[in-house]
């Protein structure tokens, strides 16, 4: 079966955006729960879900970075249309 372009340093990449995700969800965690013993921490919690909130389109853009890298256009485009379509949405809800 052919696979088309693999970018062999994906695997090594991959392993450490999840340890360096994982790092951030703990440290989200934490502010989120300061945020519920301090009173008048409203941005703290604010901050820890915008955080919690952005780390799948973070890795998303960062995967078009990547699959740029390897000339792989189709994932790219994919992932774009991805971005665009998760961007429509604040938007659409905002003029309604």
């Amino acid at each position: 079966m052919e696979y088309g372009r693999v970018d062999p340093g994906q695997h090594a990449a991959e392993e450490r955006l999840g340890t360096m995700i994982s790092r951030v969800l703990g440290v989200a965690a934490a502010l989120a729960l300061a945020a519920l013993a301090l009173p008048g921490a409203n941005v703290v919690a604010w901050l820890a879900i915008g955080t919690a909130l952005a780390i799948p389109i973070v890795r998303v853009a960062w995967l078009v970075v990547r699959w740029r890298g390897v000339r792989d256009y189709r994932f790219v485009l994919a992932a774009l249309v991805l971005l665009v379509l998760v961007a429509a949405g604040p938007v659409i809800a905002f003029f309604s």
